[in-house]
């Protein structure tokens, strides 16, 4: 992992260093962006399936994926970047989490977990709640993409969760980073903050009405 993370990281400064796209994207970003879009247009099968290689391989590295996002709206606009950066991060989140999983899950619930009551405790709960734990995670950037679900991998909640929790919860970071690719400015867009509020308030008022009106959730079956 360490090795990969490294390659990475020395082919990004390559990259923006020592080409002619890097020199592009930092003397003049807006020739660039055109560049990107018509490359895409002319593959419209190669240039999605870039996007959602780079969420799966970035995110199984632990390294930032926000880059992703404004390169998926240079290249396919608002629609259509938050689309498949939706279903990069999603695929790149199921391979994660079952990745720690099949790495570390049976060590951590035997050798440690067993031993520590509060670590089972809170294992428990994570499992009970699951799709509103990642759901959260996306939405109030607690805790960094990668490595959040291997954190998630290590406890019981099922995959089903993690990719629920993850498409919804990740819609507006989605739309703020792509929005910013497609080069619409949305500094002094208060509708744009808006919208997103909204949005955001939406996907957060399950999770309040879980701790406040418990009830409501026994009534359909969940705990």
């Amino acid at each position: 992992m360490l090795v990969v993370i490294v390659a990475l990281m020395a082919t990004g400064v390559y990259l923006l260093c020592f080409t002619q796209a890097g020199a592009q994207l930092r003397h003049n970003p807006k020739l660039f962006h055109a560049d990107v879009q018509s490359w895409a247009a002319a593959h419209r099968v190669l240039a999605p399936a870039i996007v959602i290689g780079l969420y799966v391989v970035l995110t199984i590295s632990m390294l930032p994926v926000w880059w992703v996002q404004v390169l998926a709206g240079a290249a396919f606009g608002l629609a259509w970047g938050v689309a498949w950066s939706l279903v990069g991060a999603t695929l790149g989140a199921i391979l994660t989490f079952h990745l720690a999983r099949w790495l570390a899950a049976d060590f951590f619930h035997g050798k440690i977990e067993s031993k520590m009551a509060r670590l089972r405790a809170l294992d428990e709960k994570l499992s009970h709640n699951g799709f509103l734990v990642v759901m959260v995670a996306r939405l109030i950037h607690v805790l960094p993409f990668g490595p959040s679900y291997y954190m998630f991998g290590l406890t019981t909640m099922t995959a089903a969760d993690v990719a629920i929790g993850t498409a919804l919860g990740y819609v507006p970071t989605c739309l703020l980073l792509v929005r910013t690719g497609t080069g619409l400015h949305h500094q002094h867009n208060g509708r744009f903050y808006l919208s997103l509020l909204a949005i955001q308030g939406t996907l957060l008022l399950p999770v309040l009405l879980r701790y406040l009106a418990p009830n409501l959730f026994k009534k359909v079956g969940l705990e």
